[in-house]
């Protein structure tokens, strides 16, 4: 029996979109898994997303801040060092988002692309994040605990560092590695708040 003209067509149609099909599918990881995530890609803690990259940086520029900065005996108060906390932290959300959308527009974004105007507003709210978190580090040492303003620097330095360890952790545990490797990942981000205090130590011997 002949088979219609017509019928053989669609026939080979649907070959050619078999085989398409099969062949967009060869490139895809094996057993469901996905592509490595770019550096940078957030991520959650529960319901909260993050940029560990935005945190790890603005921690550890607040540290250096910290260590740096000469004029504690100057400021009035809790106040003084929350003014000294914040002013930076927006200064570098209003660079780093700025910076981000110069780059973008340059290749060829539009200003007002809905999904670049949200990418820059989470980035504005992470460091607005980081800086809130090293505001409760001050206000657990400055107001439950009573700490001088030079303690409330020295806890807060802690503080970061023990988040800079957590971060170490964090990256390790989700990279893979398990038993004495999670460990040097998480002594890696310690090293880093060690690093911090050892130019404390350099500029600030007494």
């Amino acid at each position: 029996m002949q088979i219609p003209l017509r019928q053989r067509r669609l026939s080979a149609a649907f070959r050619i979109l078999r085989i398409r099909y099969r062949g967009s599918m060869v490139n895809e990881p094996p057993n469901g898994s996905h592509p490595p995530a770019p550096v940078g890609q957030r991520f959650r803690i529960g319901p909260i997303p993050l940029d560990p990259s935005i945190w790890i940086y603005t921690t550890v520029s607040l540290m250096a801040l910290l260590v740096v900065y000469d004029g504690w005996s100057e400021l009035e108060g809790v106040g003084g060092i929350v003014l000294v906390v914040v002013g930076p932290t927006l200064a570098l959300a209003v660079a780093h988002v700025f910076a981000d959308f110069v780059g973008h527009v340059i290749h060829g974004s539009r200003p007002t692309d809905a999904l670049l105007l949200r990418d820059l507003a989470f980035n504005f709210w992470q460091y607005l994040m980081v800086a809130g978190a090293a505001l409760a580090t001050l206000f657990i040492s400055s107001v439950i605990l009573l700490q001088p303003p030079s303690e409330s620097i020295r806890f807060m330095l802690v503080g970061a560092t023990v988040s800079l360890t957590a971060w170490g952790g964090i990256a390790g545990w989700r990279g893979g590695y398990r038993g004495v490797w999670l460990v040097a990942a998480a002594l890696f981000g310690l090293l880093v708040g060690f690093l911090v205090f050892g130019f404390q130590i350099l500029l600030k011997p007494h």
